[in-house]
């Protein structure tokens, strides 16, 4: 179970290796606990090794994940949405944001998924914080695919900004967004740098909750076509190429112009202060079902799988 692909803990910049390991890590995270175990230690992640399962602790709770530690690093890694429940993405967008004190407003669901694993002891170890802080001179390492994704972010927020532990850098994979757009501005301001989210095409998750209710994207993306051509962008807004390419064949191509020409209508009206991206986004997902969306294309749904999705995304040579 030795990944093909080398990790480097001291990198600071996104690399094509580190984020095809952490890839693995995250598709690993859907995997037994003894699964887990083992790759953990093929992978040179041999000084310790934690799984998380809040589910144990509380029925009606079930973040998931493992933590393995080297002399180098500590790897945090959050299981995504099972993808039996992947068509209730639409569901999912209509989640309301509660207040983060100090900070904004976040996803209801992502906050407490995460909280339901603070303080908790885990095989005789509190992971959040208290292995964390004691790291010494380990770099933290956080991934997660899907709503994997959604709680790594949670989980650098606490790490660096609430509890002053360094979090090296955190690798995204299909994850929603998490929070509003001032939540955004403040993880661009503090952690923006070290955030890399990967999308795949036109993977649907990404694209909920919706912009529309207010929820941001922050920290670099990587988005990749259906080529496996890379673009990278601040993502602190949309980018119209990424959204343009997820909805393309996924309605209907009059009715997209349609919206297109309406959006960009505006721009006719010299009181119009000028349409941004924003604009555009919010006049599309008002054009789409996602719920009917996610049960009718399954492109969105393939291209959001774990680890077909985004596995393919970084071929074996």
């Amino acid at each position: 179970m030795k990944s093909a692909f080398q990790f480097d803990p001291a990198a600071t910049e996104y690399t094509t290796s580190n984020a095809a390991f952490l890839c693995d890590a995250a598709a690993q995270a859907y995997e037994s606990e003894a699964s887990c175990r083992q790759w953990a230690t093929d992978n040179g992640f041999t000084e310790a090794f934690h799984s998380i399962d809040t589910s144990l602790l509380d029925p009606l709770s079930g973040t998931q994940g493992f933590v393995a530690q080297s002399a180098a690093a500590i790897l945090v890694v959050f299981r995504g949405t099972e993808p039996s429940k992947l068509a209730d993405v639409g569901s999912d967008a209509r989640t309301i944001p509660i207040s983060w004190e100090g900070l904004a407003r976040v996803h209801g669901g992502f906050f407490r998924a995460f909280f339901a694993a603070w303080k908790k002891d885990f095989g005789g170890c509190c992971i959040f914080p208290d292995l964390l802080r004691g790291k010494g001179d380990r770099k933290i390492w956080i991934a997660g695919h899907s709503l994997g994704g959604a709680l790594a972010q949670i989980c650098a927020t606490q790490t660096e900004l609430r509890d002053g532990i360094p979090v090296h850098a955190v690798y995204t994979y299909g994850q929603p967004r998490v929070g509003d757009e001032q939540f955004a501005r403040i993880m661009n301001e503090k952690l923006g740098h070290k955030i890399f989210r990967l999308v795949n095409d036109r993977d649907i998750v990404p694209r909920v909750p919706l912009y529309s209710m207010g929820y941001r994207h922050y920290g670099r993306q990587f988005y990749f076509d259906r080529n496996r051509s890379m673009v990278e962008s601040q993502s602190s807004g949309e980018t119209l190429l990424e959204a343009l390419n997820f909805f393309r064949q996924t309605i209907r191509l009059d009715q997209l112009q349609g919206v297109v020409l309406d959006a960009f209508g505006g721009l006719l009206d010299p009181a119009h202060g000028g349409l941004d991206d924003g604009s555009l986004l919010q006049k599309l997902e008002q054009a789409l079902d996602l719920k009917k969306l996610a049960a009718e294309h399954t492109e969105q749904i393939t291209d959001h799988l774990m680890p077909t999705g985004y596995k393919l995304l970084f071929p074996v040579s």
